[in-house]
């Protein structure tokens, strides 16, 4: 095998190359990406209100407060999420919910590669 740098890179990329004999790894790995989202959203369901609902041990809706005082244009820098727009409790738990059904369909591959996994990823983030 020739191992210079347009043959490495049309091995990596090209799809009559690359994309047959990596195709069960990936299906592999999104599965199980999708399984460990879905896992730890359901567990995030029965815990947010208490952790970071509006009475829970540090609410959402406060700490966000206290980030847009100290940093005024750069809070969405510091605090990437959602839940800027609001920080209800209706919010926490649709959140869980979606990020549960974005995890759900990667892991059905009824979406795999779309916006699910991305979806999932901005739905934890938050």
């Amino acid at each position: 095998m020739d191992w210079n740098p347009a043959t490495l890179t049309r091995r990596l990329f090209a799809s009559d190359d690359g994309a047959t004999d990596r195709l069960i790894p990936r299906w592999l790995f999104l599965r199980a990406l999708g399984l460990i989202y879905f896992s730890a959203f359901f567990s995030l369901v029965f815990q947010i209100r208490g952790l970071i609902g509006p009475s829970g041990i540090l609410p959402a809706g406060q700490y966000l407060q206290a980030v847009a005082n100290s940093a005024s244009h750069a809070r969405y820098w510091y605090a990437p999420t959602v839940l800027w727009f609001s920080a209800s409790s209706h919010l926490l738990l649709g959140l869980c919910w979606l990020g549960m059904l974005a995890a759900l369909l990667v892991t059905v591959n009824i979406w795999p590669r779309g916006c699910s996994p991305c979806a999932s990823f901005v739905f934890s983030l938050s």
